[in-house]
């Protein structure tokens, strides 16, 4: 049982870890567009 619940926290983990990377990455594309578009 503890071993399952340690498996879930780490999948919540990455999982929240991979969302706050997914949020980064657009803006940054953004940001580089922009400056290519700047160009």
């Amino acid at each position: 049982m503890d071993n399952c619940n340690k498996k879930i926290r780490t999948i919540e983990v990455l999982r929240s870890q991979l969302f706050h990377i997914s949020k980064q990455i657009p803006s940054f594309h953004y940001k580089t567009y922009a400056l290519l578009m700047l160009d």
